[in-house]
């Protein structure tokens, strides 16, 4: 039962720590049989001992080469010299997108510099909605950020799975969260596949960022017309919606364009979980 137990459970994400962990287990176990047998009579003290010292050897060895072995690397690990500020600054050059990685349950999100042998075209739908929020103009925009690299996103397990690997998708989607603020998510992230309806997905995913009502149908029509004349197979089309408040707008009708592009990278910027307050 402990045994099954320890199984079942599996307390460490590696195999190798919970195998260990279920053959150090084994060795308690059979250390007190061997001393059950001694004190009824049932074995003899040079058999007592030797199955103390086998199964001390069999579980305790694996492990002491383990911890050892895990402590060597620790001390590399932290006894090695970073890399210098040049090399960084020319691998990040290098990489030509930014990978979000999504965790299971959209419990993390973990964005790194990454490089994309598929082109990757990077466009933005600036959404700037009426005070009544029925209707809404859009304009369509490439990259206006200098050094901003395309943004893609995948779920972790999908994006490191050995069997069934993940295929390059047509269109990759972004977006703000839903206006309620439900879940604490900041923006929000849909794939569009070969094999998919874009048409059923980008309506779901604009209701989701936009909470439905009118605008989000002329969205809809207008993101579905930007798919059509741009996804192709054997490229990545990455759209982001970039919703402009009616308040920002105003308050930026007679500033620069610089403070603009402010504006609109503050609505863009890739968040998930909401900050804790202030104490």
């Amino acid at each position: 039962a402990l045994f099954a137990t320890t199984l079942y459970f599996a307390p460490f994400a590696c195999l190798m720590e919970n195998a260990l962990l279920l053959l150090v287990h084994l060795g308690l176990a059979l250390i007190g049989v061997s001393y059950l047998g001694y004190v009824g009579g049932a074995f003899a003290p040079e058999v007592c001992s030797g199955l103390v010292l086998l199964s001390t050897c069999l579980s305790g060895v694996p492990l002491a080469v383990y911890v050892l072995l895990r402590t060597v690397a620790l001390c590399c690990s932290v006894s090695c010299p970073p890399g210098s500020v040049e090399e960084q600054a020319e691998a990040a050059e290098a990489c030509n997108v930014d990978l979000m990685l999504r965790g299971p349950q959209d419990s993390w999100l973990l964005a790194v510099p990454a490089v994309c042998c598929i082109p990757v075209i990077d466009t933005f739908v600036k959404i700037l909605p009426d005070v009544s929020g029925l209707h809404g103009r859009m304009q369509i925009t490439e990259q206006f950020v200098e050094g901003l690299r395309p943004r893609l996103e995948f779920p972790v397990l999908d994006y490191l799975a050995v069997k069934d690997t993940l295929e390059p998708p047509l269109v990759i989607l972004f977006g703000p969260s839903d206006p309620s603020g439900r879940g604490g998510i900041l923006h929000n992230a849909e794939t569009i596949y070969g094999d998919e309806d874009p048409q059923a997905i980008t309506a779901e995913f604009v209701r989701r960022c936009l909470g439905g009502g009118g605008s989000a149908v002329e969205i809809t029509a207008e993101v579905l017309e930007l798919l059509r004349r741009h996804a192709r197979v054997g490229q990545i089309l990455s759209v982001a919606l970039a919703v402009i408040p009616v308040e920002v707008r105003l308050r930026h009708d007679g500033s620069s364009s610089g403070e603009e592009e402010e504006a609109l990278i503050s609505s863009m910027r890739t968040l998930w979980r909401k900050p804790p307050p202030d104490l």
